[in-house]
């Protein structure tokens, strides 16, 4: 039964995310492998983004709007799990370069800080790159509705995926990540549109009860 309803999870995807995915398949960066991609956006972590995606664009021959980039205001991290996710490649492979961007020593582990910033370079170009260069663009209201309903979710969905992958334990070993990334639907952490969908059925947790202790009263006791 967790099978069939994991496979209903992202049967089905949404007018909008359907749509941002068509756009995105016609940058053909989908039929380069990954780690090609990966490694000229590793080639400098200090020029541009413009300057990264015209290497890209001429040496694999891509279609990506030039501006794609122009309003985004996400990390180089964040721009290059972005190609790592859309290029092809196998969601082991794709889930293992993802771990090895912060761990960069190989110690096979990863602490608790360390995998929060890794959700976090993954979900947030899933919203801010595509989907708002494509809100921008197409000046939509249900498209803008939407890129707003992700980005509200963004948190949530932070801590989702940190309960589903480490629970209540402050490190996870590589081998455990990799077996947590097949338990379906939260698993599935590789693919952009994926994460959007996970997005789309994730609710928002009020500040007030994502930590009760910023809002709780400290009354002092008197004797």
């Amino acid at each position: 039964m967790g099978c069939r309803r994991s496979r209903a999870f992202y049967a089905t995807t949404s007018v909008e995310n359907t749509e941002v995915l068509r756009f995105e398949n016609t940058w053909n960066v989908h039929k380069i492998p990954f780690q090609e991609l990966e490694a000229i956006c590793r080639r400098s972590t200090t020029a541009s983004f413009d300057k990264i995606l015209s290497m890209l664009m001429s040496t694999f021959n891509l279609s990506i709007p030039l501006d794609l980039f122009e309003k985004s205001s996400i990390t180089h991290g964040e721009f290059l799990s972005f190609f790592i996710m859309l290029g092809k490649g196998t969601n082991k492979e794709k889930n293992l370069a993802l771990w090895y961007m912060f761990d960069s020593n190989f110690d096979r582990n990863l602490e608790k800080s360390d995998f929060k910033k890794l959700l976090k370079t993954i979900i947030r170009p899933s919203v801010e790159v595509t989907v708002k260069y494509y809100v921008n663009k197409m000046s939509s209201n249900l498209m803008s509705a939407w890129y707003q309903q992700l980005t509200e979710r963004i948190e949530s969905l932070e801590i989702r995926l940190l309960k589903h992958f480490l629970g209540e334990n402050e490190s996870i070993s590589l081998e455990n990540y990799m077996v947590k990334c097949e338990e379906m639907p939260l698993g599935m952490i590789c693919s952009i549109s994926a994460l959007r969908t996970q997005l789309e059925h994730t609710q928002v947790i009020p500040t007030r009860f994502a930590n009760p202790f910023k809002t709780m009263k400290v009354t002092k006791l008197t004797s």
